[in-house]
C-alpha cells in the first residue's frame, strides 16, 4: 500500500465526514422520531424493501406517496427490525462470502513485502480492492491474494491458499473510487482451483443498504487472519450517503482497506476504503492518547477512529459501464497468447453467480433490474423487482495469461528477431564500434572547444542571456534529427549508451543500474516492435475509419501496454511524443521496462527520510513524485538539456515539471558531475545530431542560466 495515497484517503474521508456533521445529526434525529423520509431516499427505502421480500409494504409506501396519505408503519423499521435475533442461514451464507475474502500482499518487482490489504472475488476471475492497495498494474503483477488465511481453534491457521495476480488479463483501477479491478490467476501456488472461492456480485441499483441499517465487514486488519465485524446496531450501522460514499460505525484496521461492506442479507453495499480519523482544531490527526499522530505508517494503529467510509458500489458499476467501451476493441488484443478484457467484466455486470452447472447461467437483464423513480412533479412511482442470488459456486474458465512487459517476471515472448534485418544491421554497428576507443578524450576537447566558440564568454553573468544564447546554439546545430526508432537501434544501443566497465561495454538501466547485454536488449526492442506492427495491422483492418486522434490513441496504448527498455527522461506524453523531441538522444537512456512503467510520467524528487513512499531497485514514488535510485545526474542534465533545446514545451502549465522542482535537479547536476559515461555519451550524439549538452562540458553554467525561462 502507498501510505502517502492512504493518507489523502483518511484526510479526504475525514473531511466529508467533518462536513456532513449537521447531516447526520439531523438524520440520527429523524431516525429516533421515526421521521423516515428525512433519512434516506424513497427510492433507496423502496429498493431495500424489494430485497427484503417486503413486496406488500412498498406497495403501500407508493400508494401512499401517490395519495399523500399518512403511511402507517415506518419503512425503516420494518428493514432494520426490532428482533436482535439473526436466522442462522446469515451464517452460512456468511461462510461462503468469507471463502472469497482474502489478504492481499503487496509486493514490490523484486519480490519485497511492502504491506497489506483486504480484497474479495466480484466475479469468477475478477478481485475487487482498493486503488491505494494495488495503484498500477505493475504493482498488481508483483502481487498475490492469499485465501483460507484463517486462525483454527488451536490458534494455528489453515493452509493458505495463495493466487497470482494477472493485470495483463484484465486491470482497471481509479483514484477518486478508490478502487482496483483485476484478475486473479485460475490455479493457485499449489494447483488449487480459484472457482472454489466463489464471489459477491457488484449490483448496480442504489439502496442495498439504507442509513440506520447495521452493517457486516470480512477484513484482514494489519494483515492479520481473517476477522468479521458482525451486524451491529449500535456499533455496526451506517450513519450517512455522502455523493459516492457511504459512512458507517464499524470496527476496522489499517490493512482493511479493500473489505466489502454488506448488508445483513450479504449484498455487497460499498467497498471499505478508509478509517475516518479523529483531529484537532488544525486538522492533526490525533491517537487514542489525545496526542497527534506521528505521521509514521507503523503507528497508524495507534489512531483514534470515529468512524469509517466506504465506496458505494452503485458508483463502482457506474464507472466500470462508463469504461466498458473501451474494452470492446479487438486491436487490443495486443499479443499471440491474449483475449479480450470485455467477456471478464461481462460476468461482473451479469450479476449472478456461477451455479452448479455454469452453462444454464444467464445473464441478468434490465427487465431483471431494479428500478424505482417517484416523479417530483407528478407524484407518479414506477418500480420493478429483481431477484438476487449473492453468492455462487462454480466451475472457471481458463484463461491464458497475456504476455509480460519485455523483461518482466513471466517473460512469453514471441519467435525470436534475430534473423531480422534490423537485428543484423544494430548487431553490425555493434560489431564496429567494438574496436573503437571508448572516449577520444583530445577529440572531445577539440571539438568542444570549436563548437562553443563564437559564444560570448561573458554570458556568465547574465543568466537571462545566457539561456537565450545556449538555445539559439543547441537548436541551429541540431541538424541531423534521427526519428525514435532508427536512434535506439542505429545509434542508442549500439554505440551512444554503453557503459565500460571492467567486464567490457555493457548497457545499464538508467534508473536502477542494472548491466545489460546490448545485444539482448536490441532483441527485446525488436520483439516489442513485432507485436505493435502486428497490433497496427489488425487496428486498420477493424476501422471502419480513423483520423489522427484514432492513430495517437493507440500509440498511448502501445507505449503504455508494450513499453521499449528505452526511457525518455522527459516524457513522451509532455510532448505528445512528437519529433524531434521522441528521437533526441540526449534524453534517451536504456531502461529496463519495469522501470520505465515504474517512473510512468511521473516528475522527479527528492524525497527526505522521513517522507513516505514506495521503494524498488527502480527508486522510490508516490502519486506524483519520482526519485530514481542511480544516475540522478545523469536525470537532472538531460532534463535541464530539454529545457534549453525545446522551451515552452513543458512545466507548470501542465504539471510536468514545476518551477519549485528546478533546484531538485541543479542539486542532483551539483552533486553528481558529469563522468566519463556522459562525456562519451556527449561526443557520440555531437557527431550524429550536431549538437551537444552544454551541462556536461561546463558544469558551472547551470548556476548562472535561468532556466525557468525554459518552462511553459
Amino acid at each position: 500500500m502507498g501510505p502517502s495515497a492512504y493518507l489523502e484517503q483518511i484526510r479526504a474521508a475525514a473531511n466529508r465526514f467533518e462536513a456532513t456533521k449537521n447531516e447526520r445529526q439531523k438524520k440520527s434525529a429523524s431516525l429516533k422520531k421515526g421521521e423516515w423520509k428525512s433519512v434516506d431516499e424513497p427510492s433507496r427505502i423502496a429498493r431495500r424493501m424489494i430485497s427484503r421480500g417486503m413486496l406488500n409494504e412498498v406497495g403501500l409506501m407508493i400508494s401512499a406517496t401517490e395519495t399523500g396519505e399518512q403511511l402507517e408503519f415506518n419503512p425503516l423499521e420494518r428493514i432494520i427490525g426490532e428482533d436482535e435475533r439473526i436466522s442462522a442461514t446469515f451464517l452460512y451464507q456468511g461462510a461462503a462470502v468469507a471463502r472469497s475474502v482474502g489478504r492481499v500482499v503487496i509486493r514490490s518487482g523484486s519480490g519485497f513485502i511492502l504491506g497489506y490489504g483486504t480484497g474479495f472475488m466480484v466475479s469468477p476471475r475478477l478481485l475487487l480492492t482498493n486503488n491505494h492497495v494495488l495503484n498500477s498494474s505493475r504493482t498488481a503483477r508483483a502481487s498475490t491474494i492469499q485465501f483460507y488465511y484463517w486462525q483454527d481453534p488451536k490458534g494455528g491457521s489453515g493452509e493458505i491458499d495463495e493466487f497470482r495476480l494477472i493485470p495483463d488479463a484484465f486491470f482497471e483501477t481509479n483514484v477518486e473510487l478508490d478502487f482496483t479491478l483485476v484478475a486473479v490467476e485460475e490455479k493457485s501456488l499449489r494447483g488449487e482451483s480459484l472457482s472454489k472461492r466463489g464471489w459477491s456480485p457488484l449490483i448496480e441499483e442504489s439502496g442495498k443498504s439504507v442509513v440506520g441499517e447495521p452493517v457486516t465487514i470480512i477484513q484482514h486488519p494489519e494483515g492479520n487472519p481473517q476477522v468479521v465485524v458482525l451486524p451491529d446496531r449500535d456499533k455496526s450501522k451506517i450513519t450517512n450517503v455522502v455523493d459516492h460514499y457511504l459512512h458507517y460505525d464499524a470496527d476496522t484496521m489499517q490493512g482493511s482497506s479493500g473489505s466489502g461492506v454488506f448488508n445483513v442479507d450479504w449484498e455487497l453495499s460499498a467497498l471499505h476504503h478508509a478509517g475516518v480519523p479523529k483531529r484537532d482544531s488544525d486538522s492533526v490527526i490525533l491517537t487514542t492518547s489525545g496526542a497527534p499522530w506521528d505521521g509514521r505508517d507503523d503507528t497508524a494503529h495507534l489512531i483514534d477512529w470515529v468512524s469509517n467510509e466506504g465506496v458505494r458500489v452503485s458508483r463502482i458499476v457506474d464507472h466500470l459501464k462508463n469504461c466498458a467501451v473501451s474494452w470492446s476493441n479487438p486491436w487490443k488484443n495486443l499479443f499471440e497468447q491474449s483475449f479480450e478484457p470485455r467477456p471478464l467484466f461481462d460476468e461482473v455486470l451479469d450479476g449472478m453467480p456461477h451455479q452448479q452447472n455454469s452453462h444454464d447461467r444467464k445473464p441478468r437483464t434490465s427487465s431483471e433490474t431494479t428500478r424505482f423513480q417517484i416523479d417530483q412533479e407528478s407524484g407518479c412511482a414506477t418500480w420493478t423487482i429483481p431477484i438476487h442470488v449473492s453468492v455462487g459456486l462454480g466451475e472457471v474458465p481458463t484463461l491464458s495469461p497475456k504476455i509480460s512487459e519485455p523483461g518482466g517476471p513471466n517473460l512469453i515472448l514471441p519467435p525470436k528477431s534475430t534473423d531480422s534485418p534490423q537485428y543484423s544491421e544494430a548487431i553490425s554497428r555493434l560489431n564496429e564500434y567494438a574496436d573503437r576507443e571508448y572516449l577520444e578524450e583530445e577529440k572531445n576537447e577539440e571539438d568542444c572547444h570549436e563548437y562553443y566558440r563564437e559564444l560570448p564568454w561573458s554570458l556568465e553573468d547574465d543568466p537571462e542571456l545566457l539561456f537565450q544564447e545556449l538555445h539559439s546554439l543547441l537548436k541551429r546545430t541540431h541538424h541531423t534529427m534521427p526519428r525514435y526508432r532508427d536512434a535506439k537501434l542505429e545509434y542508442l544501443y549500439p554505440w551512444v549508451d554503453l557503459v565500460e566497465t571492467t567486464g567490457g561495454r555493457e548497457l545499464q538501466s538508467i534508473y536502477s543500474g542494472k548491466g545489460f547485454d546490448p545485444r539482448e536488449i536490441i532483441r527485446l526492442d525488436l520483439d516489442v516492435d513485432r507485436r505493435r506492427e502486428a497490433l497496427a495491422v489488425e487496428f486498420v483492418s477493424t476501422e471502419q475509419s480513423f483520423g489522427i486522434e484514432r492513430i495517437e490513441a493507440m500509440e498511448r496504448f502501445l507505449e503504455e501496454h508494450a513499453p521499449y527498455n528505452c526511457e525518455h527522461v522527459v516524457c513522451q506524453s509532455w510532448f505528445n511524443r512528437t519529433e524531434p523531441m521522441r528521437g533526441d538522444m540526449h534524453h534517451l537512456f536504456t531502461c529496463e521496462s519495469g522501470c520505465n512503467s515504474f517512473r510512468s510520467n511521473i516528475p522527479y524528487w527528492e524525497f527526505q527520510p522521513e517522507e513516505e513512499k514506495v521503494r524498488t531497485d527502480c527508486g522510490e514514488r508516490v502519486s506524483n513524485k519520482f526519485e530514481p535510485h542511480a544516475n540522478k545526474g545523469v536525470a537532472a542534465r538531460a532534463t535541464l538539456y530539454f529545457l534549453l533545446r525545446y522551451p515552452g514545451y513543458i512545466g507548470e502549465r501542465d504539471q510536468e515539471l514545476t518551477r519549485e522542482r528546478l533546484p531538485i535537479l541543479l542539486d542532483w547536476h551539483a552533486k553528481y558531475p558529469p563522468e566519463r559515461y556522459e562525456h562519451h555519451r556527449n561526443m557520440a550524439i555531437f557527431e550524429v545530431q550536431g549538437n551537444r549538452n552544454p551541462l556536461i562540458d561546463f558544469p558551472d553554467w547551470a548556476g548562472t542560466a535561468d532556466f525557468g525561462l525554459g518552462l511553459a
